[in-house]
């Protein structure tokens, strides 16, 4: 054996030795990097869906006094927001629950009752408190933002509410 040859063999074992460090640490560094990417992924999720139920919740006055009232049984449905006066959005206490849902239909039956909810409404001229459409049934379901959602339907709220992914009213 030479000195080259054995110079040549101390090289391969060197270079070799050197490839699988680099390979080692490369491997250690892809683990490492994967397990922080996922960590701050789960965070990250946490956070948003933290924020999101802090976002969707309404306030206690809004609950008490605010609904959305439906122009069909159908969350997809025309509908809009209706406030009660002299409602205090500021409350921090609950009303009752039966008196919020009487003030929710009351809203919006008047809603009903001027048309909002007819295609070819026309009330041009019409006296104050007259009667102009026919107010269907109502009922309430509890939307996920804690105010009351107001449908037209015949069901109880126990039939409806669930069909559409929603939780009848609680206290």
């Amino acid at each position: 054996m030479t000195r080259s040859d054995s110079i040549d063999d101390a090289m391969g074992r060197i270079r070799s030795n050197t490839f699988s460090a680099i390979a080692k640490r490369t491997t250690t560094r892809r683990t490492r990097h994967r397990l922080v990417a996922s960590a701050a992924a789960v965070v990250i999720v946490g956070v948003t869906s933290a924020a999101a139920v802090a976002v969707v919740q309404a306030t206690q006055g809004q609950v008490n006094y605010t609904a959305e009232c439906y122009g069909a049984a159908d969350l997809a449905a025309v509908h809009g927001a209706s406030y009660y006066l002299p409602g205090d959005l500021n409350e921090q206490s609950a009303i009752p629950l039966d008196e919020r849902i009487a003030l929710a239909k009351d809203q919006c039956g008047a809603n009903w009752r001027i048309g909002k909810f007819e295609p070819s409404r026309d009330i041009a001229g019409v006296q104050a408190g007259t009667t102009v459409y026919p107010v269907p049934a109502l009922q309430a379901c509890q939307l996920a933002d804690g105010r009351l959602g107001i449908f037209p339907s015949a069901r109880t709220p126990a039939e409806l509410c669930p069909e559409l992914g929603l939780a009848v009213p609680r206290r």
